[in-house]
């Protein structure tokens, strides 16, 4: 639907929950394709948040993120 230009927003919660890395190359999409992507928690993760991710992105398994 995004690549035949049907969809003009996306929302999500928060950034990380659309991909954990490459939200730039998104956001790049999205102005090709004219669509915007809403954040409505916009929250940054710590360093040591991000590092977990990556690790856990290496290992092939998935935190749970939820309190």
């Amino acid at each position: 639907m995004i690549l035949n230009n049907e969809v003009s927003r996306v929302i999500i919660a928060h950034p990380d929950r659309l991909v954990r890395f490459g939200l730039e190359i998104l956001k790049e999409v999205s102005k090709v394709h004219n669509y915007e992507i809403v954040a409505l928690n916009k929250e940054d993760k710590t360093s040591e948040e991000l590092v977990e991710d990556l690790i856990s992105s290496a290992n092939g398994e998935e935190r749970d993120e939820r309190p």
